[in-house]
C-alpha cells in the first residue's frame, strides 16, 4: 500500500497493518490490557528493532470496531501519546465516511496521520536502521498488509 510507504518516508516509522476481528479468540470483550499484551507479543515475534508501529483494526460488524496502535520504544519518539491519539482519532473520523472503500480508508488514515504528525514544530524526525527477520505472527489475526505503547481503543457508531 503506497500510503504506508508514504507514512514511513514522512515519519521514519515503519507501519504494520493488522486487520482482524479478534486477538487470541477475544473480540468485543477484549480489554485494553489484553490487547496490549497481545500486540506486544506480536511485535516481539515480528521485529528485533523498536522502530515499527502496529495499527490493529478490529471490526465485528458495520460501525462496531476497535482500533489499537502499538509503537516500539524508538518509534515513540515520533508517535508519542499525542501522535498516537491523533492517529486513532483520524481512524475514527474517516471510518464514518461511507464513500471510502476499505483500501481508501486505510490510505487516508496513513497519509493524513503522517502529514499531521510531522507538521513543522510539533515533532522531530528520527531516522532508524531496520534489521528485519521473517516470522509469522502468533495468534488469531491474519496479517493483511505489512510495511515493516498502545494507543486507546475506540468504538464508533456511524
Amino acid at each position: 500500500m503506497e500510503a504506508m510507504e508514504y507514512f514511513y518516508e514522512r515519519t521514519g516509522v515503519q507501519p504494520y497493518l493488522l486487520i482482524c476481528d479478534s486477538f487470541d479468540g477475544k473480540g468485543r470483550e477484549i480489554t485494553d490490557r489484553e490487547a496490549h499484551h497481545y500486540l506486544q507479543r506480536l511485535y516481539d515475534s515480528l521485529y528485533e528493532d523498536e522502530g515499527h508501529v502496529i495499527f490493529a483494526f478490529m471490526e465485528y460488524e458495520q460501525s462496531e470496531y476497535h482500533t489499537y496502535l502499538y509503537a516500539g520504544r524508538t518509534a515513540v519518539f515520533v508517535l508519542d501519546d499525542k501522535g498516537r491519539e491523533m492517529f486513532l482519532e483520524l481512524a475514527d473520523r474517516f471510518y464514518t465516511d461511507r464513500s471510502l472503500s476499505d483500501e481508501a480508508y486505510f490510505d487516508r488514515v496513513f497519509r493524513t496521520a503522517a502529514d499531521q504528525i510531522m507538521k513543522t514544530g510539533e515533532r522531530g524526525y528520527v531516522s532508524f536502521i531496520w534489521k528485519e527477520r521473517s516470522a509469522e505472527p502468533a495468534g488469531a489475526c491474519s496479517r493483511m498488509s505489512e510495511k515493516g505503547g498502545l494507543g486507546r481503543s475506540g468504538q464508533g457508531v456511524a
